[in-house]
């Protein structure tokens, strides 16, 4: 019975199968680039006004600082590297 379906019917059937614009999670941008420094400051300066920036240890403070000069400096790699181990400390407390 199903060899008798027209071509077309098949076809929207497997449309309607795969996923759709809302069923897919954003894309994470994860590149050396200057809107990924961006987003992970943001992210850092969200954790550290969550807690207080009394109750953050001074190392998230020095290496928030660093990561923003040297992504500033066009340093993406190192600042980026600095920026993901302030957020992975405030993690782990």
């Amino acid at each position: 019975m199903i060899a008798g379906l027209p071509a077309w019917l098949g076809l929207a059937m497997a449309a309607r199968a795969q996923p759709t614009q809302t069923d897919v999670a954003p894309a994470r941008v994860t590149s050396d680039s200057p809107e990924f420094c961006a987003q992970l400051a943001d992210q850092l300066r969200e954790e550290v006004r969550a807690r207080g920036a009394a109750l953050v240890p001074e190392e998230v403070h020095m290496l928030e600082e660093e990561g923003l000069k040297l992504c500033s400096e066009g340093h993406l790699r190192p600042g980026i590297l600095r920026l993901r181990r302030a957020l992975q400390i405030l993690k782990e407390e």
